[in-house]
């Protein structure tokens, strides 16, 4: 049977234009290239007690370990009572690191991962990402060959913080790209060939006649975290949060923050 399809909107690339938008630009950083990672780590210690905060060594040496484990163990996640500087330390680490910091604020709203990376708006018929969708997009790398970031960041590294993420259940916003983050490392190194188990299509292609007769053919649009990317999230534990899953604690890294037996002036 024949159908009326003047209505039909077919998707294109130009519609998934705005996840190309920069969220960072490069800046030059003096970063020691032969630098030993105690000398980079004593260059933490330094930057943080510079910024008059009080980190005892054993927890800064946790916080780093818990990174360099983010293969295993997909996410650092750091709780306990507020103001004890969780949000503050994966700042000045990445400060004194030369890492591209994205802090995301976690609202109690959020139930889905449209709100961790966008959806797509089929009233103006465009994608609209959020922040962390656009530093993703610049980070990750192997981008088709049409569509390309305004300013390609894979020689560097994003360190995106989920704060206060359990206001909200983190398994309903959080849980694929989790699941997502667990399989980067079956298949390291990340090729065009192995990109399905790890990204999330936003775009599945294009393969059509365009309006001149002529050929088109656009590549899909992946979204994904390469290597190159270390989340990180802290935690309240009070009356008005949610409590982790076993799901997110088997694939997480929870380093707790005692409440602090006495003041310190600085």
């Amino acid at each position: 049977n024949k159908m009326n399809l003047s209505g039909v909107q077919t998707l294109r690339q130009d519609a998934f234009s705005s996840i190309k938008e920069s969220v960072f630009h490069v800046v030059g950083r003096a970063m020691p290239l032969d630098e030993s990672e105690q000398d980079s780590l004593a260059r933490v210690a330094e930057h943080i007690e510079k910024s008059q905060f009080v980190v005892p060594e054993r927890l800064l040496n946790a916080f780093h370990t818990s990174l360099k484990t983010s293969d295993m163990s997909s996410l650092t996640v750091m709780a306990g009572v507020s103001g004890t500087g969780k949000s503050a330390i994966p700042k000045l680490y990445a400060e004194a690191m030369g890492i591209y910091f994205q802090p995301l604020a976690v609202e109690p709203r959020w139930d889905s991962p449209k709100d961790l990376l966008g959806f797509f708006n089929y009233v103006t018929n465009r994608y609209e990402p959020t922040t962390l969708a656009r530093a993703l997009f610049q980070f990750q790398g192997l981008h088709g060959k049409d569509f390309a970031p305004d300013a390609d960041m894979r020689e560097y590294m994003l360190m995106p913080m989920l704060d206060e993420m359990n206001l909200a259940r983190i398994e309903y916003y959080f849980s694929e790209f989790l699941s997502k983050l667990e399989m980067r490392r079956l298949v390291a190194p990340l090729t065009r060939e192995n990109l399905g188990v790890v990204a999330l299509e936003i775009f599945q292609g294009y393969k059509g006649l365009g309006a001149d007769d002529s050929w088109i053919e656009e590549c899909p649009i992946r979204l994904f975290a390469n290597q190159n990317t270390l989340f990180v999230g802290t935690m309240n534990e009070d009356e008005t949060t949610q409590s982790l899953s076993d799901k997110v604690i088997d694939r997480a890294n929870v380093l707790y923050f005692g409440r602090p037996d006495r003041l310190q002036a600085k």
